[in-house]
């Protein structure tokens, strides 16, 4: 049986001050329990050097590199129905065409040129230029640390909508 509190005693301890630094900030107090949880969700990446889109096989999120001849076989990862290579075969690519388009040519990425006779980048085809988190990528100009970022801001944004 839990003892009775008396609601007229101060209560001074770390948990009291937490308490009511958060019902008087509560806004705050969501941002930073989200920026923590995302933190903590991708501590890989933000303390380990890790990377989701590495083109470096052995700074990806896991620490085992694809098998090569005379390699042992490294844990099994479930990718639970997802595409996961689609984002290395498509996705950083066009990341780059889409930067480089903008910053080296001068034009508005609409059109990859290096995709089969060309193919568009609006309509069917998945370019993200309508995200405004792209910019993030496309000011990175492709790079590995701005698709990290453009992940972690987005993972951010969802955990605060979701208060």
């Amino acid at each position: 049986m839990l003892p009775k509190l008396d609601p007229n005693a101060k209560n001074t301890g770390l948990t009291a001050l937490v308490s009511r630094w958060n019902a008087r900030h509560p806004m705050l107090a969501m941002v930073l329990v989200s920026w923590l949880a995302v933190i903590i969700n991708f501590h890989p990446i933000v303390f380990c050097g890790r990377s989701l889109v590495s083109p470096i096989i052995s700074l990806t999120v896991y620490s085992w590199p694809p098998l090569f001849p005379g390699m042992k076989p490294g844990p099994e990862v479930s990718n639970h129905g997802s595409d996961t290579s689609a984002m290395m075969i498509y996705g950083v690519p066009a990341g780059f065409m889409e930067s480089r388009s903008l910053w080296q040519h001068g034009e508005l990425p609409l059109w990859n040129r290096y995709s089969h006779a060309g193919s568009t980048f609006i309509g069917q085809a998945i370019s993200m230029l309508g995200d405004p988190l792209q910019l993030i990528v496309l000011l990175g100009h492709g790079s590995a640390v701005a698709w990290d970022a453009k992940f972690l801001t987005a993972k951010f944004l969802v955990r605060v909508s979701r208060w």
